[in-house]
């Protein structure tokens, strides 16, 4: 095998989801509200926004990370799931996704799904 420095990685581990309920009682004014705090050496792999009760109609949430956007503009006033734009980094500190709503809610409910993987984190191994 080529590469006398490298070492087969035999750790493994789970894939981690960090989920951050959006309910209108806690929501009910247009902000930006602290979210998912996610950790040192966290690599991101996938996220959505998962509308299960209507929000008022045209409403709306922005979701960053860390100077990253995730979601522009994710529509609150439909039973959807919409995709996070996931970044190509690695995260070296612990950093706190912020949730931007555009108006006042008086309905709805919807989830925040964010999924990572930490690197040389190792909950069992193979091999």
């Amino acid at each position: 095998m080529a590469g006398n420095n490298y070492v087969n990685n035999t750790g493994r581990q789970e894939v981690i989801s960090a989920v951050q309920v959006l309910d209108y009682k806690q929501i009910a004014v247009a902000g930006v509200y602290a979210a998912l705090d996610i950790p040192p050496k966290a690599v991101l792999l996938s996220g959505s926004v998962k509308v299960l009760e209507v929000f008022d109609t045209g409403r709306t949430a922005a979701i960053a990370l860390d100077g990253d956007t995730l979601v522009a503009a994710a529509a609150l006033d439909a039973v959807a799931t919409t995709a996070l734009t996931i970044p190509t980094k690695q995260y070296d500190s612990q950093v706190q996704a912020t949730i931007t709503t555009s108006g006042a809610m008086t309905q709805g409910k919807a989830l925040v799904i964010v999924e990572y993987v930490i690197e040389a984190r190792s909950a069992f191994s193979h091999g």
